[in-house]
């Protein structure tokens, strides 16, 4: 019977591929993280030491963009990574998360997992392209969420009425 941690693992859609005997390296470097409604999880600035996945709840990724106002860049829902900065050495977090309600999160030692990654390739290269497809996910909602914003800019509105 798996740990459980390794079955809190296996409900992620993202690590299904993986496989048990993979995931369950990395249950000594991984605790289940439980935080409370506005709970900052790491600050923006602060050393990423650890890669995150949401198991429960949702967490809110925010930047500030003037001294009182903070805005939210995206919301990270159950099966989701964050912290990605954790998995390059020296990474530095570049955003705050915060815990909307209730959460509970994964949180795997993000110098251990470089580090079992480097000396194991099969696993290296099994998580990586796991972790693929969220990367990518990602990188096309911010691409749309960039286009939407700059759809609204009136001088392109403008030129896009002038066309239509």
């Amino acid at each position: 019977m798996p740990a459980p941690i390794t079955v809190d693992l296996l409900r992620i859609p993202m690590l299904r591929s993986v496989g048990v005997e993979m995931l369950s390296r990395l249950v000594p470097i991984s605790e289940m993280r439980r935080s409370g409604d506005g709970e900052r999880i790491y600050a923006m600035g602060e050393p990423a030491h650890h890669f995150f996945i949401c198991h429960r709840g949702e967490v809110l990724s925010e930047q500030a963009i003037a001294r009182d106002i903070t805005a939210t860049v995206s919301v990270i829902t159950p099966g989701s990574c964050f912290g990605w900065p954790a998995l390059l050495p020296n990474g530095i977090y570049r955003s705050d998360a915060v815990s909307q309600g209730e959460t509970e999160c994964i949180a795997i030692e993000a110098a251990s997992l470089r580090q079992l990654m480097d000396t194991d390739h099969e696993f290296g290269y099994t998580l990586y392209k796991a972790m693929c497809g969220s990367l990518v996910e990602r990188l096309f909602t911010r691409t749309d969420q960039l286009l939407q914003l700059v759809s609204l800019h009136p001088d392109l509105r403008a030129a896009i009425t002038r066309e239509e």
